[in-house]
């Protein structure tokens, strides 16, 4: 990464705009999901400030983000296809966001009785898995209105 916005301490890269809070999620986004606009080099992080945020690390951007703040902190999130995101929250909700569309476009996918813990896109069938503290395994059909 030879690029002059980004900056290394110790060997690491060091992303600008960091979130204010405990990071629950990292991570770089799947070869089905990557667009003309999401690359090999998106990163997406979730945070106990109730943020998700996805980061360009070729150029050390932050590329988009969104504050769940009404909802509370995400616990977890994943890349879908189309520029989707799908997020699992400390409230039991599990979101699906178009990070392209608007930035204040989501769609509540369903609800754990308690923190939905992780969250996972099956590419092969189109599914979102989630699994909560409220010991279930719930499988969405992101298809569905």
């Amino acid at each position: 990464m030879s690029s002059s916005n980004v900056a290394f301490v110790n060997n690491e890269q060091v992303l600008n705009d960091l979130p204010t809070d405990g990071i629950s999620t990292v991570a770089y986004i799947p070869k089905y999901a990557e667009t003309s606009i999401y690359d090999e080099h998106t990163l997406l992080a979730t945070s106990w400030d109730s943020t998700l945020r996805l980061y360009n690390t070729a150029t050390n951007e932050l590329i988009y983000k969104y504050d769940y703040t009404e909802e509370g902190p995400v616990l977890n999130a994943c890349f879908g296809p189309n520029n989707m995101v799908y997020t699992a929250l400390l409230n039991g909700d599990v979101y699906e966001m178009n990070t392209i569309a608007s930035k204040e476009e989501k769609r509540k996918l369903g609800h754990h009785e308690a923190g939905a813990k992780c969250i996972q896109y099956d590419s092969v069938h189109n599914m979102v898995i989630s699994g909560g503290w409220d010991c279930m395994l719930r499988v969405w059909d992101p298809r569905q209105s």
